[in-house]
């Protein structure tokens, strides 16, 4: 917001922050966590098309960060993944390549317009095969969403230096999350692998994992770490440390954000009632 000029208090930052990844955490593919900012926002009075380009923002800098530190794992623990996971590091790299797809597409929109709108034009005569009247209401709406993107532009090249700041942000958040893990290791007195080691395994797991459309990562989150983590926790500890290392970095985080809304919610009723 402070590139765009908008004053937003501290708070307001967090209660959004706390919508994003509550909300982000319990729908497919995380995909109602930024609809549901973009809520909060709108009911903050803050324009939809400046709140919108605030989240691009961020989701730029956010998948540059979670890409870069899984590249740098996958190409520094291959020799362990492959060891580890057999045919399954595979599965690492297509998790890899879907998000890098992902940026990429988001990359094309924000600078390519020409690119972007050669793209709209050949998805617009897929829809309009398969469902002939959905092609021109699918291209409207396409066409709205990249004149968004397309201002984004306009923002990171005027204010590049507050775009690094962001980006830098975005790795320490991400190096954090990605921390949890080595935290319980060492919790239980092992020091075999050092916290870069730790990092980047769970880098690779985190994208890799965050590509499948399932709510939280539920079941494919457990069962990655299990075949990661067997060798990091031996024996009996291995459970133990799933089950501390998913607690504290999934539920744990969306028990606190969902009684943060909660309250939330509860303190506005009452001032609409008093007021």
């Amino acid at each position: 917001f402070s590139i765009m000029k908008t004053p937003v208090s501290f708070w307001l930052c967090i209660k959004y922050a706390v919508a994003g990844f509550f909300f982000s955490s319990i729908t497919p593919s995380a995909s109602g966590g930024q609809p549901m900012q973009v809520y909060y926002m709108h009911k903050d009075h803050i324009p939809v098309a400046k709140g919108s380009l605030a989240l691009l923002l961020e989701l730029i800098s956010y998948q540059i960060a979670t890409i870069g530190f899984a590249l740098v794992g996958i190409f520094l623990k291959w020799d362990f993944l492959s060891s580890q996971t057999g045919s399954l590091k595979y599965l690492f790299a297509a998790g890899l390549l879907l998000n890098l797809l992902l940026l990429l597409l988001i990359g094309i929109a924000v600078f390519s317009k020409k690119l972007i709108h050669s793209l709209m034009r050949f998805v617009v005569k897929v829809v309009s095969f398969v469902q002939r009247k959905d092609g021109a209401e699918f291209y409207q709406k396409a066409e709205r969403m990249v004149e968004e993107y397309q201002q984004s532009a306009v923002y990171i090249r005027k204010n590049k230096r507050q775009m690094g700041r962001m980006l830098l942000v975005s790795f320490l958040q991400i190096a954090a999350l990605h921390s949890v893990v080595f935290w319980v290791y060492r919790s239980f007195g092992f020091y075999e692998y050092g916290f870069l080691d730790v990092v980047l395994l769970q880098a690779v797991l985190f994208i890799t994992v965050s590509a499948l459309p399932l709510p939280g990562t539920v079941g494919v989150g457990e069962s990655g770490f299990l075949l990661l983590y067997k060798t990091l926790f031996p024996g009996a500890y291995l459970g133990s440390g799933m089950l501390l290392s998913r607690g504290i970095n999934l539920y744990l985080y969306v028990i606190v954000t969902g009684l943060f809304l909660l309250l939330y919610c509860v303190v506005q009723k009452r001032r609409c009632v008093v007021e």
